[in-house]
C-alpha cells in the first residue's frame, strides 16, 4: 500500500461550527492512520485558536496558513510579526469602526471587545492590546472580522502581509506563507511526492492546496469555486463528509 499524506482544514471540513468532530470523523481518521498513512491538520487557525484535539492522534499541524507548521516535536516553520507591521492595519479598521484579530501561538484578541460569544480575550484598543500583551503575545497574521476596504487591503501588502478575502470577513498572511507553503514542507520531511498528498477542503482559503495536491477533496458544503477545481466532492461536513471518502474511496 501506498502512504498517501491526507491535509484536512478544520472548520467546515473536519468539525461544524466549531463543534468537536464527531464520532464518525473521528474512527475514520484512525482507520486512516492504522492503515499506515499520515494525517495533518491544514487550517487558517492559530494554534491558540485551535481546540485541544486528543482524540485522533494527528501526525502534525500546518496552523495559521502555514506560518506555524509542526510534526511531532519537530518545527518545520514559525513565522512570527512584529506589533509594528500590524498597527496601521489596526489603526485603519478601528477608524472603521472594523473589529481587528491579532492571532498567533499564544493569543488571538478581538479588538475592540464585543459582547457576542468569543472564546478569546477581548481588549478595547489597538494600544490597550500592546499594553496588557505586547511583551508575550506571538503573533502569526491577523483578521478583520468586517469586509475590509482597499486602503486597508494595501496597507497590509505593504507591512508585507497578503489578503485572503472571506466576503464578509479578511484574513491577512506574511507573504511566502501559505497552506501550500506547509504541506511542502510537511511532504520535503517525509521525502514525500506531491502526488501522494490529499487535501480536504470548503473555503476560499482552501483553494491553493486543492489546486496543489496529488487530490482535491472539496466537502459537499464547499464553495462553488471549490467544488469545480476539486478531483472529488465528498458528502458535507453535517453528512460527515470526511468519513465517506476515507471509508468509500481512501480504504476500498
Amino acid at each position: 500500500m501506498q502512504t498517501k499524506y491526507l491535509f484536512f482544514d478544520y472548520d467546515g471540513t473536519l468539525s461544524e461550527n466549531m463543534q468537536p468532530m464527531t464520532e464518525a470523523v473521528i474512527v475514520s481518521l484512525t482507520k486512516a492512520k492504522n492503515a499506515g498513512h499520515k494525517i495533518f491538520i491544514c487550517s487558517g487557525r492559530c494554534r491558540y485558536m485551535l481546540p485541544e484535539i486528543t482524540s485522533v492522534d494527528f501526525d502534525g499541524y500546518i496552523l495559521a496558513c502555514g506560518t506555524d507548521v509542526r510534526v511531532g516535536n519537530t518545527v518545520l516553520a514559525d513565522k512570527t510579526v512584529s506589533l509594528s507591521s500590524i498597527e496601521e492595519c489596526a489603526a485603519l479598521a478601528a477608524a472603521k469602526g472594523m473589529t481587528f484579530v491579532p492571532e498567533g501561538e499564544n493569543i488571538a484578541v478581538r479588538i475592540p471587545g464585543g459582547t457576542e460569544n468569543w472564546p478569546c480575550p477581548n481588549a478595547d484598543s489597538f494600544e490597550s492590546f500592546r499594553e496588557i500583551y505586547g511583551g508575550t503575545a506571538v503573533i502569526n497574521k491577523f483578521s478583520i472580522l468586517n469586509s475590509c476596504t482597499d486602503e486597508i487591503i494595501a496597507a497590509a501588502e505593504k507591512n508585507g502581509f497578503e489578503y485572503i478575502d472571506h466576503i464578509k470577513t479578511g484574513e491577512f498572511v506574511p507573504k511566502g506563507f501559505s497552506k501550500v507553503t506547509g504541506m511542502k514542507l510537511v511532504l520535503e520531511h517525509f521525502g514525500a511526492d506531491v502526488s501522494e498528498s490529499i487535501a480536504f477542503g470548503d473555503s476560499m482559503n482552501d483553494y491553493g492546496m486543492i489546486c496543489f495536491a496529488g487530490t482535491g477533496v472539496a466537502m459537499g458544503n464547499a464553495v462553488d469555486p471549490l467544488k469545480s477545481l476539486a478531483d472529488f466532492e465528498t458528502e458535507s461536513v453535517s453528512d460527515d463528509g470526511i468519513a465517506y471518502y476515507i471509508n468509500n474511496v481512501l480504504l476500498k
